[in-house]
């Protein structure tokens, strides 16, 4: 076959970021944002070795760029920031002693932050009442789902993970995403009860608008999160992309 005939394979890494971040967005972003990147698609299949280092790099981006960034926009404690912070780059032969080492430790942190984040949303609003408590704790549940759609799906958090799953650059990768997937949910349910309670004012008058008041401040919140992260989210994709 002639060269030029040669069929351009995408990368099955590529592929599994590009295809889940698209089926995470509105019709607008998969035009501005994904389309760009489908384009792209044909030609970036290159070597096992290629892949792999793209799944680590999804996996490094999880942990130093997008779960500071969720720690950070739900005012969590600097503890878990700098046990993010400080954990050591993935982009290494996770074969070798030193891509072990940075392998438990990022596994480490991430447990680390998941914790300190769960047990502080909690005891920094004291509602004055148990019956207001399970009110507020009510409302929570029933935001939580969307804010979870928003927080780990339009800023590319769920591509990260499937372009992750789609080469196995480490055994611990499963170990490293559940708690991952954890931690994203802790930070979410932080980021919700502070709506929740920040709007806890509007309940004088009834049930509904103290709903639609946390609604609108977590939706401003997750917005500003998804501003900040997608065009990182983006930069992955460029390297993601790349034979």
């Amino acid at each position: 076959m002639h060269l030029a005939q040669r069929p351009r394979v995408p990368c099955p890494v590529a592929t599994a970021f590009v295809t889940t971040w698209e089926s995470q967005l509105g019709d607008h972003d998969r035009r501005l944002i994904v389309a760009p990147l489908r384009a792209r698609l044909g030609g970036t299949r290159t070597s096992t070795g290629s892949a792999v280092y793209k799944a680590a790099a999804a996996c490094d981006w999880l942990v130093h760029t997008c779960a500071p960034a969720w720690l950070e926009i739900a005012d969590a404690d600097p503890i878990a920031l700098s046990a993010l912070r400080t954990c050591p780059p993935l982009l290494v032969d996770t074969d070798t002693r030193k891509g072990r080492i940075a392998i438990d430790r990022a596994i480490q942190s991430v447990l680390a932050a998941r914790m300190i984040t769960c047990n502080a949303a909690w005891s920094r609003s004291r509602p004055p009442s148990e019956a207001l408590a399970e009110e507020g704790r009510a409302l929570s549940e029933q935001l939580l789902p969307r804010a979870l759609d928003g927080a780990l799906g339009r800023t590319g958090f769920h591509a990260a993970i499937a372009a992750a799953d789609r080469a196995p650059f480490t055994s611990r990768w499963p170990t490293l995403r559940d708690h991952l997937l954890g931690l994203a949910q802790a930070a979410t349910a932080a980021l919700t009860w502070q709506a929740v309670w920040a709007a806890a004012s509007a309940r004088e008058n009834g049930a509904g608008a103290w709903a639609s008041g946390a609604e609108r401040r977590l939706g401003r919140e997750i917005t500003v999160l998804t501003a900040h992260l997608q065009p990182h989210a983006l930069h992955l994709a460029q390297q993601i992309l790349s034979p």
